[in-house]
């Protein structure tokens, strides 16, 4: 199934192929570029299937027409697919039966569409369109274009600064009684062209939110806040005032 940019969906209906699999290693494209591909193979005890199917793709596209049209433009050839990343169809509450709180959520990439849906959030078209109400607005922003790791220091720095005025109108637009939860997916590093496996800094304002010391946005000052959550499901349940473990 075709998704956008590096993001497709290959769905698998053996489930004795399906479950061996989900129990494999794989790595994000993102953390093989520049790399030999070949040392970044899927692990397990159930791999070998995984990449002779991987082998036998490359094949395939090594030999298509289009691709050998392709390298005779002197072109770039769609010589192989990256597979990663998988798992089932997640079976889950929806977020009112989890919180007792209707959403809406907004974003232009599909693999949030997919989870918003997944949770059964209210989608939006434009940010203008977000409810006055009590429902809690999710806001996706997100390169939609972007295929590497910003390696360009003030492009990243300008990208920066529009998400900053982004999210000061939001911040702004949300004032009153309302609680507001900012923060990242993941960390990017441009020396390294790489991610950051670890915890991204998040900003949490409105009423029942305790001061923290920390006075910059960032994964220094995370790393030293006394407010930190290993799951993402915990900060939520933060956010929403809620206490206690699942």
């Amino acid at each position: 199934h075709a998704g956008g940019g590096y993001k497709n969906l290959l769905c698998v209906a053996d489930e004795t192929l399906a479950e061996n699999w989900d129990e494999l290693e794989t790595a994000p494209p993102l953390d093989v570029l520049g790399k030999n591909w070949t040392q970044a193979l899927p692990k397990g005890k159930k791999s070998k299937p995984f990449i002779d199917f991987l082998m036998e793709v490359k094949a395939f596209l090594d030999n298509h027409e289009i691709n050998r049209v392709r390298v005779d433009l002197k072109e770039n050839p769609a010589n192989m697919a990256w597979f990663w990343g998988q798992g089932k169809h997640p079976k889950m509450p929806s977020f009112e039966q989890r919180f007792a709180a209707r959403g809406v959520l907004y974003g232009e990439a599909t693999f949030a569409k997919g989870l918003g849906k997944a949770l059964g959030l209210r989608p939006v078209n434009k940010i203008s369109d977000f409810p006055n109400s009590e429902e809690i607005c999710f806001l996706y922003f997100g390169n939609t274009e972007k295929t590497r790791i910003e390696t360009d220091f003030r492009r990243k720095i300008k990208r920066i600064e529009e998400f900053d005025a982004l999210a000061a109108r939001i911040l702004k637009d949300c004032a009153g009684n309302r609680r507001v939860y900012l923060t990242t997916d993941v960390a990017e590093s441009s020396a390294k062209g790489a991610l950051l496996h670890g915890h991204v800094p998040f900003l949490l304002e409105g009423e029942g939110i305790e001061s923290d010391a920390a006075t910059t946005f960032s994964e220094r000052s995370a790393s030293q806040s006394k407010a930190i959550f290993n799951t993402g499901h915990e900060l939520m349940k933060h956010f929403m005032g809620q206490k206690g473990t699942d």
